[in-house]
């Protein structure tokens, strides 16, 4: 594969192509397949436009339809930096890999956005982008400082379920190509044929609904909104992971210190216990108890200082 030095007028296209058995007699499924598998791709360019704020974005538009082909234009500033990126992604959809698994998500999350930063970096369509305030500078920043994702771990495993979808109504033999042009009058840059064999089983939901560890044991939480009277759950927060989370306070002593006291509690060092779930693109935080406060840290004036500033 030859890859041409990319020009700014070049209108970039995107190429959808289904090699189906001629002999088949379930012709909507054909289609069908032809859909989920155009869904796919769509789910993983809007997913880059939304978590990038991108502005201007405008999708596809159908250029032309020929036996076995969907050819779309890309109508918008999006050039090959996103076409490019998402029909790329869409190889990470292999038989040999767990569909089902939140793990398999997550590395591809990873792997995907480090080649985005990679490619990105040098993209001029992606710098004029920015000099245009389509993508804002500093959005782009912390992207670039991996501080937010073009595209997660959720975007994907929705993309994966379409692919998944399309391969069940396929034959045997049968093959579906994803071409990104520049034009007509240059080779594609970037094609992918799917693999058939993948598959997923699970919704997105059940295959993010899931438990991720437990926590039995000491942590230093910040009090983001504590409870004066009664035995109702503080809202706390964990000083390292930030993990945010309501709990009751079993400790009486350390409840009748405080309702005592009528004085600003800043954090306390607590004996705490909880299970952390993963609910789509959330973490939650499920049975949360504080059994004991081993050390409240109240305000003082020197605090209330390092508070400001």
């Amino acid at each position: 594969m030859t890859i041409k030095k990319y020009r700014m007028n070049t209108t970039p296209t995107i190429e959808f192509y289904y090699d189906y058995k001629k002999t088949r007699k379930d012709l909507s499924n054909v289609f069908r397949a032809m859909a989920d598998y155009i869904e796919a791709y769509e789910v993983i360019e809007k997913a880059i436009v939304h978590n990038l704020e991108i502005d201007g974005y405008d999708g596809l538009k159908i250029q032309s339809l020929k036996e076995g082909s969907i050819k779309n234009v890309i109508t918008s500033f999006c050039r090959m930096f996103l076409a490019s990126s998402s029909t790329g992604l869409l190889e990470e959809f292999s038989g040999d890999s767990d569909g089902d698994s939140p793990t398999y998500y997550r590395n591809v999350e990873e792997r995907q956005n480090d080649k985005f930063r990679s490619d990105w970096a040098s993209d001029e369509s992606f710098a004029e982008a920015i000099k245009a305030n389509q993508i804002k500078q500093e959005i782009a920043d912390d992207f670039f400082a991996g501080k937010i994702q073009a595209i997660t771990d959720v975007d994907i495993a929705e993309a994966a379920k379409k692919v998944s979808l399309g391969n069940s109504r396929t034959k045997r033999g049968e093959t579906f190509s994803v071409s990104a042009h520049n034009d007509d009058s240059y080779a594609p840059t970037s094609k992918v044929n799917l693999d058939m064999d993948f598959k997923v089983s699970k919704s997105v939901h059940a295959i993010f609904n899931s438990k991720l560890y437990e926590h039995n044991g000491e942590e230093i939480v910040r009090i983001i909104k504590p409870v004066q009277e009664g035995d109702d759950k503080w809202l706390v927060r964990n000083h390292q992971t930030a993990l945010q989370y309501e709990a009751p306070i079993l400790d009486k002593s350390f409840i009748n210190e405080y309702q005592s006291k009528f004085q600003w509690l800043i954090s306390m060092r607590v004996h705490s216990q909880y299970e952390v779930w993963r609910h789509g693109k959330e973490t939650k935080v499920k049975n949360a108890k504080i059994h004991e406060v081993y050390k409240p840290y109240w305000a003082t004036q020197h605090q209330n200082r390092l508070l400001d500033d």
